[in-house]
């Protein structure tokens, strides 16, 4: 059952048991797939122009030093 379907009755202890946990540690694992993701989706935008290529190359340098 699927925790916003009708016959789910949420609960705090629901809440946490889905939103708590080793949430840090996939975070940590994730962060650089995470990053990869979003060089690749600000060079879209700066390809499509909605990032100046100022914007873009801080952005690309911020996201390299994370």
């Amino acid at each position: 059952m699927k925790l916003w379907s009708e016959e789910y009755s949420v609960t705090h202890d629901i809440v946490e048991q889905f939103t708590v946990g080793r949430d840090r540690k996939f975070d940590l694992m994730l962060a650089k797939f995470d990053v990869l993701g979003s060089l690749a989706h600000t060079q879209m935008l700066s390809k499509v122009g909605l990032l100046s290529p100022a914007e873009w190359a801080s952005i690309q340098t911020g996201l390299l030093d994370i």
